[in-house]
Parts: structure tokens; sequence; C-alpha cells
């Protein structure tokens, strides 16, 4: 677990490359405690993906999008893959509009109880231009959970069988 000194380090380093307003840095100061602890995340990376996040769609653009991520415990970096994916197959996002959509979508897969780096491991291997919860769905079946299941009557006692 990360000290407290440690955590005001590494904000202070994100408030220095995200150059945003205030209020966003202490909101960000407060989901980053519990971020970091969680997913002891590399500080360097994370700033990489910010920098060029900005540099993509602009700090005030990505002060949204910073705030949404942060709000929900999705990771810039795997907004950033998503950008870079988009690049590389020559469907680069001209507006930050797809990523919100993007973003969206990943909190219903989170929701739903899949796993949110997978969902984009399955997204680049099918070679698809977003994700969509009901592809995941189809892609990876045996994750769904008990929620999931619930919505079709089934119960607690006889969903074991089903996810395994």
């Amino acid at each position: 677990m990360f000290t407290e000194n440690e955590i005001n380090n590494a904000c202070e380093h994100l408030k220095v490359v995200l150059t945003v307003s205030d209020d966003l840095i202490e909101f960000m100061r407060d989901a980053s405690i519990e971020r970091l602890a969680k997913d002891k995340l590399e500080i360097k990376q994370v700033d990489e993906d910010v920098k060029f996040l900005n540099k993509k769609f602009g700090v005030e653009k990505m002060n949204e999008i910073a705030k949404i991520c942060f709000g929900t415990g999705i990771a810039i970096e795997d907004v950033a893959s998503f950008v870079r994916y988009r690049i590389e197959i020559k469907k680069p996002l001209k507006t930050e509009r797809p990523l919100k959509i993007f973003i969206q979508e990943l909190i219903k897969i989170k929701n739903a109880g899949y796993d949110i780096k997978k969902s984009i491991e399955i997204m680049m291997g099918c070679e698809w231009q977003t994700v969509n919860l009901d592809w995941i769905k189809k892609k990876m079946p045996q994750q769904a959970t008990g929620a999931d299941l619930a919505q079709f009557g089934f119960t607690q006692q006889n969903n074991q069988g089903l996810l395994k």
C-alpha cells in the first residue's frame, strides 16, 4: 500500500503533467488515492498516456474524460490504448465523442462483470472499431455474472453450473 507522502508526490506529479484546473486536481487527488492503492499504477506510464491524450484531444476535453475515468474506475491507459489502436487500424478518432461512447461501453462491460482489459484485447483481436457489451457477451459467455444471468430467471443456486 502507498504512504500518504507517496500518494501526494504522485498527485503533484500528475498536477504538473495535466496542467488542469484546481478543482479537477482535487477531484483526481481524492480518486487517485484509492486508485493508486488499488491498481498500483506506474505513474510514468500514466504520464505518457495523459500527454498523448492531451496532445490528441486537448487539455480541456481531456479534463472531462479524466473525470469520467477516475469517477468510474476506468484506467487512462485503457483509453489511451483504444486511441492508439484506432490510429493503428487507420481509423483515428476525429473528436472526443467516440471516446466518450467507448468509455460508456467499458462501464457497461465492467458493471456486467467482464474484465475490461480482456474485452479490449478481444476488440483488437477481432479488429472491431469499438467495444460493445453484447459483442463481448458473445465472445466471453463463460464470464457471465450472477446479475447477468438473473435477468433470464436463473437463481444463484442453478447459476453455479453455468458459471464454470
